[in-house]
């Protein structure tokens, strides 16, 4: 659409598509950067490598910007229905994470 907006009649402003793609082409790049930051926080394989608090703060960030929303788009064009599922995912392994530090905790700590 913006390529096309100047040879619309009535033509529609540049500066307006200029602001718009600007706009798209920002929040894309703060849901790519959510995306990656969720993934690092994520995927450590260990229990002990896992930094709760990081991956709590992406899962904000991630929810914050846009990538749970069921429109999220990561590429240009394609509505990307993989961002609800990740950060639903992500979120549920904080929450697993979170209890099993608990149940450990407890487990050592009573007689």
């Amino acid at each position: 659409f913006f390529k096309e907006a100047p040879n619309l009649s009535p033509p529609v402003d540049p500066g307006l598509t200029d602001r718009a793609t600007t706009k798209i082409t920002q929040v894309t790049e703060k849901r790519r950067a959510a995306v990656k930051e969720l993934n690092e926080a994520w995927k450590k394989e260990k229990m002990a490598e896992q930094d709760p608090l990081q991956l709590k703060a992406a899962v904000e960030e991630a929810k914050a910007c846009g990538v749970s929303h069921p429109s999220h788009v990561l590429d240009e064009g394609e509505d990307d229905s993989r961002g609800i599922n990740l950060v639903k995912q992500a979120e549920a392994w904080y929450k697993l994470t979170i209890k099993r530090r608990a149940d450990t905790h407890k487990a050592l700590t009573t007689g």
